[in-house]
């Protein structure tokens, strides 16, 4: 049991290393995942800063902007990570390579880069656009966005590997990654009533939690409708999904959490089918 034990945390450590070796050899990679939220990033202020804060609707889709480029940047990270290797994995697996060393060193690594990512994305967001500075669970609201960015951003980055792991190769996976996005963005409830057969479908989605984190954390239920700018005694009905108490934004990233889990045991479970690759 205790060599068992020392080989997985030994093949984690060797596999992490390798990670970081391949992602920092290529330069092209290593340069575009960390210029891609800048300019990304530089292009949802340009198009979003003025209205940012002055309206309900105008804030919410600033922040579903945020939230779908989060997702899309995520999940590129990582879809083609395991597909194009899936020949290496079987030859390895087959040799006693444990397959949740591999998983967990994969997540490990992407789990820094997509801390990076979502840093550099949130101080442009925050240097360039009037965010409330006081947060509902940490006192800064720089670090309550930050961590609500970043696990939309690494919730996504474990998606495209499962997506990844399921795919067959990286045209496949390249298939997939739309549908799964689009999913996403519609079952977000942003810009599009949901029936209550929908809402439970949004539930298993990453962009209702981001939304509905970063959301809370802006207040969102206390700016005005646009109608009210013209119109004050327009009622403006809370939206429940923007609570603005500490409990509501640790719930979210709870869940956001357990769908940390729960892709990292889909793509062990999908890699175990790997023997049978008949390639």
């Amino acid at each position: 049991m205790r060599r068992s034990e020392t080989g997985i945390l030994s093949q984690f450590a060797t596999l992490f290393l390798r990670n970081g070796e391949l992602f920092f050899r290529d330069k092209k990679k290593l340069i575009s995942s960390l210029l891609v939220p800048v300019v990304i990033g530089t292009l949802v202020v340009i198009v979003c800063r003025e209205k940012f804060m002055d309206n309900y609707e105008d804030t919410e889709g600033t922040i579903y902007a945020i939230i779908s480029v989060a997702i899309y940047l995520g999940m590129f990270n990582s879809l083609f990570a395991i597909c194009k290797e899936r020949r290496i994995i079987k030859r390895e697996y087959m040799t006693n390579m444990r397959l949740v060393s591999y998983v967990t060193a994969l997540a490990a690594f992407q789990l820094f880069i997509c801390l990076a990512q979502s840093t550099i994305y949130m101080v442009i967001y925050w240097t360039q656009m009037d965010f409330p500075t006081g947060g509902l669970v940490i006192h800064g609201g720089f670090w309550e966005y930050l961590i609500s960015l970043f696990l939309v951003v690494y919730v996504s980055d474990l998606m495209g590997m499962v997506i990844s792991a399921a795919s067959s190769n990286s045209e496949v996976a390249i298939l997939v990654a739309p549908v799964v996005i689009a999913v996403q963005m519609v079952f977000s409830g942003v810009y599009f009533a949901l029936s209550d057969n929908a809402k439970k479908v949004s539930v298993i989605t990453v962009s209702k939690w981001g939304m509905e984190a970063m959301g809370s954390t802006a207040r969102l239920n206390d700016l005005e409708l646009m109608v009210q700018k013209a119109f004050p005694m327009v009622p403006h009905e809370a939206d429940a999904a923007f609570t603005a108490t500490a409990a509501h934004v640790t719930h979210a990233w709870g869940v956001m959490g357990l769908f940390i889990l729960v892709f990292l045991v889909l793509c062990i479970i999908i890699l175990k089918g790997v023997e049978k690759d008949a390639r």
